[in-house]
């Protein structure tokens, strides 16, 4: 008799012969699959979540069986609960099941099912699942209890991981460049795979479907309305343009500037579609496609989409001149709206240059009735008054602001919620920012966003993650903001000296004066005065991070503008004042002022830096406890990670090492949420130096290596006994940390050691790092020792005698012994060929590199 198969309906299917990308989500299902019993998998219908978790089990898990349920379109009147019974059972050989028991206590389901997986060690697929009680209580009994069985679900709803912490993954979009290789791969005969991409909007589902219907695809397969506009841009002009002045303001306004724009480009040169062919354009940032003098001749509706264009460009004289000539013109028409939102645009202008004061009393110049321009105007004041440290004001029109938006349609509350966010963003509340940001990108709503308010929204997004210390989110932000920051940008500065600061607090500094000098560049000729002082601070933040070029930092030209002539921002004057605390200049105090959050944080920095200038100990200490507790308290992670190694050395600096250790362990963690290997080796010198007994030796391998954090390098070379560098504030914090530790070696200047001996615990460190131990081995480390009190080079005679403590020496006797010994002795140092360790001499031997000894 044959033994029972396991029926095809539930055996896993291959995956598609032609399966593309998705590498970081199929890493990120692997670890899933292996760490729990538990996976959610969701996404839109056709994004690819059954052909990803196919493949991911073909390539990794191919020697488990695995068994496939679809719960997709079952049959009516079949329950999901008692399929799933079956299919279990089924694929656990349980070939009786007492149905009436099992269905009429329905609690016990989970248990029932879970036993039979477990026992039978299944790993199941359940594909298609819709969200269910049944299903969560399962998936609740199953993540707690399940120790053989896997179980993984696929469905368009799930993205909930409360009963599976970190076991849930929602696929997106996938990127055109992969979508345009599937296309090529799967199509049968030549079609304008192009549109069918551009169409599909990331979904690999719609794009096969278009290509298997053998159909010409459309701009937009699955939308009507831009279907319809595909079917007519084949007639005349006239056609066309009855349907977009019926129907191209809603498409612009439900977020198609992009599709439209791809269809009216075939007829770009037809006068009669010149006006839409501007306004998709313009929605689009194709600044180059505008003809000069557009506005003057637009309609005051386009006219406004064409400022917000070309404010979107960077070009705030122009953008100035131009919205104060659509405010006149507006007036003088009767179009007090169009005349209320090209102010907000002037007011944005004079933000950028710094013109605070006229900002204000541009925006509290808008008296209307009109419920969304309020908000709008609001929004803008509340930013302004942000910015002026004038917190009441800004968070009492903020309300207003919140207050009104609720009752606004939908897409109307876009441009105002980006307000919202940018003065929460300016107060320093940088969660409430960032829950603002998400609802904006969320859905329909990020849809409907035009390119000239996208970009802001994932600059100011990029920013929050930088200070909020989400490093590990920075890469795949800057990737969406780069078409929105391309040269001739208003993002374009802000995105260059944005991304100088993540790698400064990631402590990627490879390469990294190359991106200063683009972002100082870009800065100074973009001649936006906050992408200025950006871009300043930027460049200091570096200069200081490494330890060199800050004096030529600060006499760059746009550092030297921003110093001596344009008004500077207090943060940046902040910035700047440490910076001439570490040259050694004992720069007074600045008169109490109204600071921002950030700016509060610096200042006690600076403050510390100057009392370690001082000697004063307990003050420097008092004044960088206080920025620890503020950047904590406000959620500045990347600073606060900063404070707190500052904190430490402070503390390690007195010879208080149990605080230090308290401090290492709070660093640690918090480098190691962010993602930043900077603070993780900071963390682990501190941690090292905060022992009572440290040997010093590691000191060897960190005393040549700058990556990923040079401070450490520094301070690990002044601890063998370097010269101390040109940082002021470094010099006299390394030098208290040496007296209360004690130099370790002299090293000569310029010279970093290759290896190091230490002889409290007997062992060798090399030069990657790794530690060998020579307490099982006493000859060994003795003739090291005789090498080294020799002054790194002993003759055959004085290792013999000294190491084997005999009165005489005789070739004959002694010389294949040495030989041997010495042989041991570079196996276990891992010396190569030829030695570099222990080298030959004409009479005997010696220490090879840079050697240094750790008494």
């Amino acid at each position: 008799m044959l033994p029972a198969s396991l029926p095809l309906t539930l055996r896993a299917p291959n995956p598609p012969a032609l399966f593309l990308g998705r590498e970081k989500e199929r890493e990120q299902l692997r670890v899933a699959f292996a760490r729990g019993p538990v996976t959610l998998v969701s996404g839109e219908h056709g994004v690819g979540k059954t052909a990803t978790v196919l493949q991911v089990l073909r390539e990794s898990f191919s020697e488990v069986p695995v068994v496939f349920a679809s719960f997709g379109g079952l049959p009516d009147g079949v329950a999901p609960d008692r399929e799933l019974v079956r299919i279990v059972a089924a694929a656990a050989s349980v070939t009786q099941i007492a149905w009436a028991s099992v269905l009429r206590v329905r609690e016990s389901l989970p248990e029932v099912l879970l036993d039979m997986a477990e026992r039978a060690r299944l790993w199941l697929v359940l594909d298609g699942v819709t969200a269910d009680p049944l299903l969560r209580d399962l998936m609740s009994v199953v993540s707690r209890y399940a120790r053989e069985s896997r179980w993984i679900v696929t469905g368009e709803g799930f993205c909930e991981s409360r009963f599976v912490p970190g076991q849930s993954l929602r696929l997106g979009p996938m990127p055109d460049d992969q979508l345009e290789t599937l296309a090529h791969g799967s199509a049968a005969r030549s079609l304008d795979l192009g549109r069918a991409v551009e169409a599909s909007r990331g979904n690999p589902g719609a794009l096969l479907r278009a290509i298997a219907s053998g159909a010409e695809p459309d701009v937009a397969i699955v939308d009507p309305m831009l279907s319809a506009m595909r079917a007519l841009a084949d007639r005349n002009a006239a056609t066309v343009l009855a349907w977009l002045d019926e129907h191209a303001e809603e498409a612009l306004r439900d977020g198609y500037a992009r599709n439209l724009y791809a269809v009216l480009s075939l007829r770009r040169h037809e006068p009669e579609l010149g006006r839409w062919w501007m306004r998709c354009s313009a929605e689009v940032g194709d600044l180059a496609a505008l003809p000069h003098g557009a506005a003057q001749h637009a309609s005051l509706k386009d006219a406004l989409v064409l400022l917000e264009a070309f404010f979107s460009g960077g070009d705030l004289d122009r953008s100035l001149r131009d919205a104060e000539a659509l405010v006149a013109r507006a007036e003088a028409e009767g179009a007090p709206r169009i005349a209320g939102e090209a102010k907000t645009i002037a007011v944005q202008c004079l933000v950028m240059k710094g013109e605070l004061a006229r900002a204000l009393a541009l925006v509290e110049s808008i008296a209307t009735e009109d419920d969304e321009l309020a908000c709008l105007r609001d929004g803008s004041a509340s930013t302004v008054l942000a910015l002026m440290h004038r917190r009441d004001e800004a968070h009492a029109r903020l309300e207003r602001v919140r207050a009104g938006a609720v009752r606004l349609p939908f897409r109307a509350q876009n441009p105002i919620l980006f307000r919202a966010a940018d003065t929460l963003y300016q107060l320093g509340l940088l969660e409430e920012a960032h829950d603002v940001l998400s609802q904006l990108m969320s859905g329909d709503r990020a849809r409907s966003l035009s390119f000239h308010h996208l970009g802001p929204i994932l600059l100011l997004q990029l920013r929050i993650a930088i200070d909020r210390g989400a490093l590990r989110d920075v890469a795949a932000l800057e990737e969406r903001l780069a078409p929105f920051a391309r040269e001739g940008t208003l993002q374009h500065p802000f995105a260059g000296s944005s991304r100088v600061f993540a790698r400064v607090w990631a402590g990627s500094f490879d390469g990294i004066g190359e991106e200063v000098s683009d972002s100082l560049q870009a800065a100074r000729e973009g001649d936006l005065l906050e992408a200025q002082s950006s871009a300043a601070m930027a460049a200091i933040e570096v200069a200081l991070a490494r330890g060199t070029d800050l004096g030529v930092t600060l006499r760059d030209p746009l550092v030297l503008s921003l110093r001596n002539g344009a008004p500077a921002s207090p943060l940046l004057e902040e910035t700047l004042r440490r910076a001439r605390l570490r040259l050694g200049e004992h720069v007074p105090s600045p008169p109490p002022a109204v600071r921002s959050i950030e700016h509060e944080i610096v200042a006690r920095l600076a403050d510390a830096e100057a009392h370690v200038l001082r000697g004063a100990w307990h003050e420097a200490t008092t004044a960088s406890r206080a920025a620890v507790q503020h950047a904590s308290r406000w959620g500045y992670a990347s600073r606060e990670a900063h404070a707190r190694s500052t904190l430490t050395f402070l503390l390690l600096a007195q010879g208080r090492r149990e605080e230090a250790a308290q401090q290492v362990g709070r660093l640690r963690e918090s480098a190691e949420r962010m993602g930043s290997a900077r603070f993780v080796r900071e963390a682990e010198l501190l941690a090292y130096l905060s022992q009572p007994a440290a040997s010093m030796l590691q000191l060897v391998a960190w005393a040549r290596d700058e990556a990923p954090a040079p401070i450490v390098a520094r301070c690990a070379r002044r601890l063998l006994g370097a010269p101390a560098g040109p940082d002021a504030v470094e010099r006299a914090l390394f030098d208290a940390i040496v007296g209360h530790l004690g130099k370790v070696a002299h090293l000569a200047p310029g010279s970093l050691p290759s290896w190091g001996i230490a002889d409290v615990d007997r062992s060798v460190v090399l030069d990657d790092g790794s530690r060998i131990s020579f307490e099982s081995k006493p000859l060994l480390w003795r003739l090291l020792e005789v090498l080294w009190d020799h002054g790194g080079e002993a003759s055959k005679e004085e290792l013999v005698r000294e190491g084997w403590a005999q009165p005489d020496y005789h070739p004959l006797r002694d010389d294949n012994r040495l030989h041997v010994t010495i042989r041991k002795l570079r196996g276990l140092l891992m010396d190569g060929q030829p030695p570099a360790r222990i080298l030959t001499r004409d009479e005997g031997y010696a220490l090879g590199g840079t050697p240094v000894r750790v008494r």
